[in-house]
């Protein structure tokens, strides 16, 4: 029999939609030959009978059913790769610029986004303290308030007109190409060009309004000064954020059709709002700013009724001309203008509604399916916020505050002069991030194929060989490691491990006999170092060895922790250098590491272990590091360090290092030279992990290595590009997703997810997989039966993360169907029962529909 395998997810016999042969194609399986996994083809002969009786051939089948079913995994990764840079392909497709934005584009944005919020807070404090400080005269008789207006409207209205013509012209460049521009994003283009559009027709109302009050005095009550108003509140800032409001719905799911079934788009993914006819499902915001216009019309028809007369709806202009005002508006023109305001905030909520829903709506689906979702999603909620928590605070203390006042009238009708600064930096940056640019048209299958990764150790190097065979001439590509999950929930193990182990009281559900198992490992020992509190976990075999650091336990490991100065390290590297690329690394950590030969001991036992299993015939000695917190750190420098000295050609090491909420350890020149060392190197962050997302300390420190991001939700985005981790920060760092049992809950709920909505494509068969590897899943995440009645929060939390992983799987087991699929050693069933009562609690028949709908996508 001969199966070939080839990228596209079919038989070589059939059509491929990769250009290029596999590397390598014909290579063939040797029958009982160990490392089955290295093969990416095998043929065997039907008339290899042998002599190796009954048990060989058994052995035989096996090995074969387990390699064409890896294969076969591998072709549905690759195709659902495939689909998802179908999704978005520059080659064919017009893309926006948030889908390929570099990391140089995002971070000049920022800037210019926290600059223009800054400027604006001095305007806002400024004329706040005006109020207070300057009598009623002062406001009507000086022109210094429409003159700072003017100023402040002729520099919007420049920039506005340059994002305008530089838009126009990509949109033009984009319209006239060959490529498709599918509906989401010229939709999205659309409304994203017309927020700039209306701000510009609010500035040239703001500039002319403030211009003709400067030209003389008590101007205030003309056609022209209360119209522009008009045009301001009602059309400006009532069409700007009803746009929000329809920019916020948009982001949500749309409704199902009377049959109960999902809209799907063209490409299968479940359509949004954003795909829907617009009048059909925004009609009830246009009817809100139509009631905003009318009650803003009625505000500007009675001003100018009034505005001539003795009693005007705030003062006459013979009260302005003789000096004897009195600044109390009369009960229609308060209503009246309070009302439009309590209108404009209520069109705020509504987007921000929205927003919530679809927050709430995109933890339910895969991010790598709707990840141009996601961003487009958290771009509004990051940059747009500036400007609804603006106004809302701009309305409090410029209206609201000294109410009855001329200050509040002037500061106010005359339009908002910090809003404006605020907004056109918004407006700007959202109209140049939305787009149309000509991306590289590789970039595509290049980021998807970067971002795949291994379920299992055993799957990972076929899957390495598969990935790299798409693109082949890709040297980068070809370098680039591969995550591994199953290594990283083993070196979770370890990380957890080291802080109990051989420690006084401890009464922690971890043992050292479990980890030792994870890699047959037979010899280990414990390190430590009592002038800083270091301690080390060594276990090895003749192929391979764990090195395991703790991290913060003690208070000489906060001390340690706080010494944030930097220190040259490695030394090699300072000859002949500029200071400014001179590799340093924190001083803390690195007297963590040195301090009384902790670094020299950890080598010696690397190179004995190294010199006396290793020979140059065979496969690299293997060296895992690990660390959780101030042990990342550690590891981190002991990598670099392992590479430097122990590393020969004769004696050739493979180093991999899976960190855990570590913090920055060095300089951007110490991330270069580790990245050149050690480039198997994997930073895994909970969420908004309080260390993992802090301590770059204005740039100075640089993160080496690759990024894994995961959450409670079952979220996780390998080597995600810089706007991806950028924009998933949500400012709130906290420090509970900084402990271990966060990380333990984080990726029970990434197995779990596998079995719904949020799936991978080979997602449900890769956890079977993964949980036949481990020696049992309950010890593996050290969370036993009894842990479900603990009082503390985070172990209550990873207890019933496990209860619905385990019942999953035993569902997910006899709904596949798979041949030789069975529960992991350790019988999850039986503890199913104990763990998690309150996350089991919905009925086995929804449970299992989950499951077959999940067996329907394998």
């Amino acid at each position: 029999m001969e199966a070939r395998v080839s990228p596209n997810g079919a038989d070589s016999s059939g059509s491929s939609g990769v250009d290029g042969p596999l590397p390598n194609s014909t290579r063939q399986y040797e029958p009982g030959a160990a490392g089955i996994e290295d093969h990416v083809q095998f043929s065997t002969s039907a008339s290899d009978t042998g002599n190796s009786g009954e048990k060989r051939r058994s052995a035989e089948e096996q090995h074969r059913r387990s390699f064409e079913e890896n294969a076969a995994d591998v072709q549905g990764s690759i195709a659902a790769a495939k689909l998802q840079a179908l999704i978005f392909n520059p080659r064919n497709d017009v893309v926006m610029r948030l889908e390929c934005m570099s990391e140089k584009e995002l971070k000049n944005i920022l800037v210019i986004i926290k600059l223009g919020v800054f400027a604006g807070i001095i305007l806002l404090c400024a004329l706040f303290v005006l109020k207070f400080k300057r009598n009623e005269r002062w406001f009507v008789d000086h022109g210094n308030i429409p003159l700072l207006n003017v100023v402040v409207g002729a520099i919007c209205l420049a920039t506005l007109s340059g994002s305008i013509t530089h838009s126009s012209w990509n949109i033009r460049k984009a319209i006239h190409s060959d490529k498709r521009w599918t509906r989401r994003r010229k939709y999205s283009t659309v409304l994203f060009f017309t927020l700039p559009c209306i701000q510009i027709f609010s500035t040239l109302a703001y500039i002319v309004g403030n211009s003709y009050v400067l030209r003389g005095n008590c101007r205030w009550f003309s056609g022209v000064v209360i119209w522009c108003g008009f045009a301001q509140w009602a059309i400006g800032w009532g069409g700007t954020f009803a746009l929000l409001a329809v920019l916020g719905h948009n982001s949500n799911p749309a409704p199902p059709l009377p049959d109960g079934s999902t809209i799907q788009t063209e490409y299968g993914l479940d359509a949004m709002v954003l795909d829907m006819p617009v009048l059909q499902y925004h009609w009830p915001k246009f009817a809100y700013l139509a009631a905003h216009i009318t009650v803003q019309l009625g505000l500007c028809i009675y001003l100018q009724k009034n505005g001539a007369g003795d009693q005007a709806g705030i003062f006459s202009r013979h009260e302005c001309e003789t000096g004897n005002l009195n600044c109390v508006m009369d009960t229609v023109t308060l209503t009246l203008a309070s009302v439009s305001i309590v209108s404009l905030v209520g069109m705020l909520c509504w987007w921000a509604i929205s927003i919530r829903l679809a927050v709430h709506n995109f933890k339910r689906w895969s991010y790598i399916g709707h990840r141009a979702g996601n961003l487009n999603l958290r771009f509004q909620v990051r940059f747009l916020s500036y400007s609804v928590a603006f106004f809302i605070i701009c309305c409090i203390l410029l209206w609201f505050v000294k109410l009855q006042s001329c200050a509040s009238f002037v500061e106010t009708w005359l339009g908002f002069s910090p809003l404006f600064i605020v907004m056109t930096v918004t407006c700007v940056s959202m109209a140049f991030i939305y787009q149309p640019k000509q991306a590289d048209p590789d970039m595509a299958l290049y980021y998807v194929m970067k971002q795949a990764f291994s379920w299992t150790e055993a799957f990972k190097e076929q899957k390495l060989q598969l990935r790299n065979a798409m693109k082949p001439d890709s040297e980068h590509l070809q370098r680039a490691p591969m995550f591994c999950v199953e290594t990283a929930i083993k070196l979770l193990y370890f990380s957890a491990l080291c802080y109990g182990y051989q420690e006084e009281g401890a009464t922690s559900p971890l043992n050292i006999e479990v980890a030792l198992a994870m890699y047959d490992l037979k010899q280990h020992e414990l390190l430590r170092e009592v002038r800083e509190d270091s301690k080390v976990l060594l276990a090895w075999n003749h192929r391979m060895m764990v090195i395991a650091f703790r991290g913060t336990a003690s208070i000489k490991n906060v001390a340690a922790d706080l010494q944030m100065w930097l220190h040259v390290h490695p030394r090699e590297h300072r000859k002949g250098r500029r200071w400014w690329r001179v590799p340093m690394v924190h001083a803390g950590f690195h007297r963590s590491w040195t301090i009384s030969g902790l670094s020299e001991k950890v080598l010696d036992h690397v190179r004995k272990c190294v010199d006396s299993c290793a020979t140059p015939s065979d496969k690299p000695f293997q060296i895992l590091l690990t660390g959780h917190s101030l042990g990342g750190a550690l590891a981190t420098m002991a990598a670099v360090d392992i590479a430097q000295r122990v590393c020969t050609a004769q004696h050739p090491v493979s180093i991999s290092v899976y960190t855990f909420g570590a913090p920055r350890t060095g300089n951007h020149r110490f991330a270069e030279i580790y990245n050149d060392l050690a480039p198997d190197t994997w930073s895994i962050i909970n969420d908004q992990d309080l260390i993992a997302r802090g301590g770059k300390f204005w740039r100075i420190y640089k993160r080496p290595g690759q990024r894994v991001l995961i959450d409670k939700s079952g979220t996780m985005v390998v080597r995600p590009m810089f706007v991806e981790s950028s924009m998933r920060r949500t400012g709130r760092a906290r420090a509970r997703d900084h402990h271990l049992a966060s990380y333990r809950a984080a990726f029970l709920a990434v197995l779990a997810a596998q079995f719904d909505g949020r799936a991978f494509h080979d997602g449900m068969k890769g956890v079977i997989k993964l949980a036949r590897s481990l020696p049992d899943v309950g010890s593996v995440f050290g969370s036993p039966p009894h842990v479900a009645k603990s009082r503390n929060a985070r172990d209550r939390a990873v207890s019933d993360a496990l209860g619905v992983l385990e019942s999953h799987l035993t569902d997910a087991v006899g709904a596949v169907g798979l041949a030789g699929a069975a529960l992991p050693r350790g019988s999850m069933a039986s503890s199913a029962g104990s763990r998690g009562e309150d996350a089991q609690s919905r009925s086995e028949d929804a449970r299992r529909e989950e499951v077959q709908q999940g067996v329907g996508r394998v």
